[in-house]
């Protein structure tokens, strides 16, 4: 994979669980989402310009660093690897 940069004009990743949980939700029932955009470096790397939020959520998730909860109970059939969650 190209690496990806984020640049000091980008805010820290600031979404707590809720808010992961509610875009990862999200893309399971299909509802659109905003766009991700991206700048190709002249060294290949790509800069996000708009979206670290989503992308750092989306590798948590496929990290399996996290499934979805209800509550404090995990949802079945969120964690892309039963035997982490």
């Amino acid at each position: 994979m190209t690496p990806l940069e984020v640049e000091g004009f980008q805010r820290r990743f600031v979404w707590r669980r809720p808010q992961m949980d509610r875009f990862i939700e999200s893309l399971l029932l299909g509802y659109p989402i905003p766009g991700i955009f991206l700048v190709q470096q002249s060294d290949k790397r790509y800069l996000v310009l708009d979206g670290q939020q989503r992308l750092t959520t989306l590798t948590k998730y496929y990290d399996d660093a996290f499934a979805l909860r209800r509550g404090r109970e995990a949802v079945p059939g969120t964690c892309l690897q039963q035997s982490r969650c």
